[in-house]
């Protein structure tokens, strides 16, 4: 007969029931890779990546004097592992029991029990799709002795259980649709995350054949989000969920069919143009594909209806939205592989109006905060009405109207100055609209409107209109560093189309303001194209507008939105020229001034967030790659301190919801940008944020949020939007890695020449430059040696890690030592948390394994059990005790075995 699979090494436990022999080591469970070719390539989801194992969980392997045996998964905490197995048995759902408190105190546990034991790997894992998965293990199989197979060539071990693992995953994407919105001729883009979920079952009826039997129930669901602004007039928030029920089955001897799988889709989109909406309703829809599932009759879809209506104003009903002037600030620490940093957040109106489009800016530590409010006392569609707010670091003032004329406001901007004085322009109806009012008549009527707050009274004087015509005039930028030289650009459109075209040609209007008053408004060009962004950046002297232009007029096509420059200098305006000609999407310019006076220009090209400075192409930084374009990360924000940092922030989606935002800082000195930041990790979409700087090394962003998928990923309903705000201050933190510090050769002897190594990090939010890394023989703070020392040159940027290594010869004498790493040790650098400075490592240490473990049968319930111990390190060891435990590495002690002092390689 043959031996049952992991038999040896055995070892003999005698109890009152009779005797057994288990594994004195646990066995690989290497049989579950034959997983990797039980499912077909053809499956749906997998593609041409199927299931790969990439770590085998270990068994614990019982035979009893009953004949009868068992299979069981290895955990190192035995009791843990068996009561998460009896709770997940029970419901059978791993995204519900993956969050039990039980199951990650295991994860956590078991992980560090696999660090102590050197283990590289310390948790489960399959391949997915070619997406990794952690997963729970499930190892349940018993195995039956057949006598008659000791006079036959029968195998005489019978199998039955089953084995396999539960467990989901998420993948991320973007897809496009190029239906237009709305009166916007702009695409539809959808990022999502797609999640699987469910267990992975096989029967086990031979192990020596690799015959299996069993179910795969896969239960995938998208949720996407579109809660971001796609052009310069609109704001478009929309959601889809999709999901599937499936299950799998396969004989023996039979390939694998569907057993039964239905789909569902259910999906709603909005569009926003000032008080207006576009919107589908609600579309669902159910098909049954195999089964017994039952199939439902869908919803019939709507296309996004070509009339608007007035967005409805049931958030003004909300009891609790009132504007927080001292707001409870939650901070919520973020720890990623490469940083740990800490960001505040808080709510400053739970319900406020869908497209309130914040504006910040700032001088010093004082912020303002301009926003779109909706006042109740005015019709719907005259109640959108501009407000302002002032923020010292810690409360808010009351909001007061700017420059508050009865008529509807949109789109502001402002600038912040030293002395106090803001200067704000936005979209201003040249007159209240009448209820009847048409969305195009309401186009017709838009100007463009500026004022300035007094710093001395703190009231806002009256509006001044820039423009007074019956043509559409929009989207406002103002730009300078002092507040007595000012450029102010906005586009206008004979015709009233948003977009423009060379049938329809958008002028590019231009004033200045002299600290006093505003110079008369003049074209500085004509553009004949589709104008989806743009962007404009004034030193006093020069300025610069960077276009992303519908290059074919054909709003359908997006590859050939291109950039384009106009350039303001010596009181003249030059002609339109081209920047980029890729045919790759080239959206949403960014333009800032460093503190060089470099112009630093920022933008999407196809699914990276890129940058430049002054125009040079041929230096372009990547600061940001998807696979795709993705109209999130399109819709970022700039802003810049007075040092010259530039900070970028946009909403992408996470592990934590639909969409969160991100950030990322630009270093002017190193000209290096850092490595993206997760700012937000809720469930709710964040929107259209504002960014800017207090002083130098705070940033402050304010911006819309909404729950638009629930927890459960079904479709949010009733919710409002909120305004909200975050604050997270920039530091230096320079740390070694955890665990990082190496000794190579491992095992070295007194005497022997080594390399002594460590991981440093910088794991804040500044480039650093020229850090010391300095080895001790010994606790520095307790008279420690000097080893050598090592310099990290740079620049170092935040979220990097560099190896450093010096040679050393470990000194002969008192042995074990222990070796020190401290990065920066002379508190060079002003760091947030010196906790992360130093790590130790002991060295010329024994190093004590079992080699072999047997056992001898001298009785009829006594036997001896013989181990050989083995001291691989680099010194002798002291005497010891050998502990032998029955079942696990926690199971009751079987016996203690002395074991005499070893030398080296004995």
């Amino acid at each position: 007969m043959t031996k049952p699979l992991g038999a040896t090494p055995l070892s003999f436990v005698s109890d009152l029931n009779g005797f057994s022999y288990k594994t004195a080591v646990p066995v690989k469970a290497e049989f579950l890779k034959s997983l990797e070719k039980v499912v077909d390539k053809s499956v749906p989801v997998f593609g041409d990546n199927p299931f790969r194992v990439n770590y085998i969980p270990e068994l614990d392997v019982s035979f009893k004097s009953d004949g009868t045996g068992s299979y069981k998964y290895s955990w190192k905490n035995m009791a843990m592992g068996k009561s998460l197995e009896k709770d997940y048995y029970q419901h059978r759902d791993y995204r519900k029991f993956k969050t039990n408190y039980k199951y990650l105190e295991l994860l956590k546990a078991e992980s560090e029990i696999y660090k102590t034991l050197g283990i590289g790997i310390p948790l489960p894992s399959v391949n997915v799709g070619g997406r990794e998965m952690t997963f729970f293990p499930l190892v349940d199989i018993g195995v039956e002795f057949n006598p008659n197979s000791c006079s036959n060539n029968e195998a005489g071990w019978k199998y039955k259980g089953s084995a396999g693992f539960a467990g989901d995953f998420k993948y991320e994407a973007v897809r496009q649709n190029v239906t237009p919105l709305g009166p916007i001729p702009v695409p539809w883009y959808l990022k999502f995350t797609l999640s699987l979920g469910g267990d992975f079952t096989i029967s086990v009826n031979d192990l020596f054949d690799k015959k299996f039997s069993g179910t795969m129930n896969l239960n995938p669901s998208v949720a996407g989000s579109l809660g971001v602004g796609v052009h310069e007039m609109g704001a478009a928030e929309g959601t889809l969920t999709m999901g599937a029920e499936t299950k799998w089955m396969w004989p023996s001897l039979n390939p694998m069919h569907l057993e039964e799988m239905s789909i569902f889709l259910e999906e709603k989109a909005r569009l926003y143009i000032g008080p207006w909406e576009w919107n589908t309703n609600a579309y669902k829809q159910t098909w049954c594909l195999a089964g017994p599932c039952v199939q439902q009759a869908p919803s019939l879809p709507e296309r996004m209806s070509a009339e608007p209506v007035l967005v409805a104003r049931d958030y003004l009903t909300a009891g609790t939205a009132t504007f927080e002037r001292e707001p409870n600030l939650a901070t919520r620490q973020f720890v990623t592989a490469s940083q740990t940093y800490n960001v505040s957040t808080a709510s400053l109106s739970s319900a406020t109006f869908p497209v309130s489009s914040p504006s910040l800016s700032a001088t010093g530590n004082i912020a303002n905060l301009l926003w779109i409010s909706d006042n109740a006392s005015r019709s719907p569609i005259n109640r959108t009405m501009l407000v302002h707010s002032t923020y010292n670091g810690s409360v808010w003032r009351q909001p007061v109207p700017v420059a508050d004329d009865g008529t509807s406001d949109t789109s502001p901007a402002a600038l912040t100055f030293g002395d106090g004085t803001v200067v704000a322009v936005w979209e201003n109806m040249q007159s209240t609209l009448g209820d009847t009012t048409t969305f195009p008549e309401m186009l017709s009527k838009m100007e463009i409107s500026a004022a300035l707050l007094n710093p001395v009274t703190s009231s806002w004087g009256p509006a001044v209109h820039l423009s007074s015509n019956s043509v559409l005039d929009r989207s406002p930028k103002l730009a300078g560093t002092v507040k007595n030289n000012l450029l102010l650009t906005w586009i206008s459109n004979d015709q009233d189309d948003l977009s423009g075209s060379a049938t329809k040609p958008n002028k590019l209007w231009y004033a200045r303001f002299n600290g006093t008053a505003w110079s008369q408004p003049v074209v500085a060009a004509t553009v004949p194209f589709g104008i989806n962004r743009y962007s404009v950046a004034y030193d006093g002297s020069v300025a610069n507008v960077i276009l992303s232009l519908d290059n074919d007029g054909n709003p359908a096509t997006i590859t050939d939105l291109e950039l384009y420059r106009l350039i303001y200098a010596g009181g003249s305006w030059g002609t339109l020229s081209r920047l980029t000609s890729d045919n790759i999407i080239d959206s949403n310019p960014q333009l800032a001034l460093d503190s060089n006076g470099a112009f630093i220009l920022t933008w999407v090209r196809g699914g990276e967030l890129s940058s430049v400075s002054d125009f040079d192409f041929t230096q372009r930084t990547v600061i940001r790659s998807e696979e795709e374009y993705s109209s999130t990360l399109a819709d970022f924000k700039q802003a810049t301190a007075a040092d010259g940092k530039i900070a970028v922030i946009y909403a992408d989606t996470s592990d934590a919801g639909s969409s969160d935002l991100f950030a990322a800082i630009y270093d002017p000195i190193f000209k290096l940008w850092g490595n993206p930041m997760q700012l937000t990790a809720d469930a709710h979409t964040e929107q259209r944020p504002a960014l800017t700087f207090l002083g130098n090394d705070s940033i402050l962003a304010c911006y819309n949020r909404k729950l638009l998928i629930n927890a459960d990923g079904s479709l949010a309903t009733g919710t409002y939007t909120e305004l909200a705000m975050l604050k997270h201050a920039l530091g230096n933190d320079l740390a070694l890695k955890g665990a990082s510090l190496a000794v190579d050769p491992a095992n070295a002897a007194p005497g022997s020449a080594v390399t002594l190594s460590v991981v440093a990090q910088n794991v804040g939010d500044k480039v650093a430059q020229n850090i010391a890394v300095t080895f001790y023989n010994g606790d520095p703070a307790a008279g420690g040696t000097i080893i050598d020392g090592a310099t990290v040159v740079g620049p170092f940027r935040p979220g990097e890690e560099i190896t450093v290594s010096i040679p050393w010869t470990i000194p002969q004498g008192s042995v074990p030592l222990i070796i020190y790493a401290v990065i920066d040790p002379d508190g060079v650098i002003d760091n947030l948390n010196r906790g992360n400075n130093k790590i130790s490592l002991a060295v010329a240490v024994p190093d004590l394994s079992v080699r072999e473990l047997s056992w001898e049968k001298i009785g009829p319930v006594r036997f001896r059990l013989v181990a050989n111990v083995f001291n691989n390190g680099g010194t002798a060891s002291t005497a010891s005790t050998l502990v032998l435990r029955s079942d696990s590495a926690t199971g009751p002690v079987l016996a203690s075995l002395p074991v005499k002092a070893l030398e080296r390689f004995e």
